[in-house]
């Protein structure tokens, strides 16, 4: 997931800002699930089972893809030569 998707995502008016901080990772009994923005990333992102397996490459590529975009848009969010 690219910075401009989670930025998309971010800024929908479904999303409940922080529900997640009260996460307890049961999306499946979770009333909130369709207005948790990590749960609609975890569900695009890792929308197969072969990248849900932490045995496969293929978990490990799209976690550090998630990693490197959210470390790009913090560092870009906290320059201080910026805005």
């Amino acid at each position: 997931m690219d910075e401009e998707r989670m930025d998309e995502l971010a800024g929908d008016p479904r999303f409940i800002p922080g529900v997640y901080n009260y996460c307890d990772r049961w999306c499946e009994r979770c009333a909130l699930a369709s207005r948790c923005l990590n749960h609609a990333m975890e569900k695009e992102v890792f929308d197969n089972p072969e990248a849900r397996d932490i045995s496969n490459e293929a978990f490990w590529d799209k976690l550090h893809g998630v990693f490197a975009a959210t470390l790009k848009m913090v560092k870009e969010n906290n320059d201080p030569h910026e805005g």
